[in-house]
């Protein structure tokens, strides 16, 4: 519903650098993200064993964006695997919107299965 500041990122990032572990820094982002915006928060938890962040919306906010779905959730892998130093591999991504008519190009921005119209847009981590 409204931009991000320019620097917010950086701050974001600046914050989670000092995390013990990714789950404290998932966590400290989970708190700076409802600072920042209204639409979504992230979502970190354990479902089938895996690691799931999950892209919830607020109550009130505009439907999903593809393409808004699809930017966050390659900027959380990507800072995800910036923290601990190596590209992290995802066991699943899903998406709450439908497949596009270039679908298979997914494959190669989200190594892993990739699933469309699911109820939340999420990523899978062992």
């Amino acid at each position: 519903a409204r931009p991000l500041r320019p620097g917010a990122l950086k701050f974001t990032c600046l914050s989670l650098m000092d995390a013990r572990n990714l789950q404290v820094a998932l966590h400290r982002w989970t708190l700076f993200l409802r600072m920042l915006q209204d639409d979504f928060r992230l979502d970190v938890g354990v479902q089938d064993g895996w690691c799931r962040i999950a892209l919830l919306r607020c109550e009130g906010a505009p439907p999903p964006s593809a393409v808004g779905d699809d930017l966050m959730l390659k900027l959380v892998h990507g800072v995800c695997s910036w923290l601990v130093g190596r590209k992290l591999p995802l066991e699943r991504v899903d998406f709450a919107f439908s497949a596009p008519g270039f679908a298979e190009e997914y494959q190669s921005l989200y190594p892993g299965p990739v699933r469309f119209g699911q109820p939340v847009s999420a990523l899978y981590l062992d």
